[in-house]
C-alpha cells in the first residue's frame, strides 16, 4: 500500500467531512486532485455540477443529441 495524497486539518470534524466529500467523487476527479490537475478539477466539477435547468441547446448539440 502506498500514499498518494494527504491533506492536513485543523480539526478531527473537518478532516471527517473533506473525506465524506472525496467519498462521492468520480474515480476521474480523485485522479485529477492526486496529480495536481486543477484545469481537470475544474472541468470534472463544472461537468458533474450542471444541473440539467442549465444545459442549453449548445451543449446538447456538442453532446450529439
Amino acid at each position: 500500500v502506498r500514499m498518494v495524497y494527504a491533506e492536513e486539518h485543523s480539526s478531527a470534524g473537518s478532516a471527517i467531512a473533506r473525506e465524506r466529500q472525496l467519498k462521492r467523487w468520480s474515480h476521474k476527479k480523485k485522479e485529477a486532485l492526486i496529480l495536481d490537475d486543477r484545469a481537470a478539477l475544474r472541468a470534472l466539477g463544472r461537468r458533474s455540477t450542471k444541473s440539467m435547468a442549465a444545459i442549453t441547446w449548445r451543449d446538447l448539440l456538442k453532446a450529439g443529441f
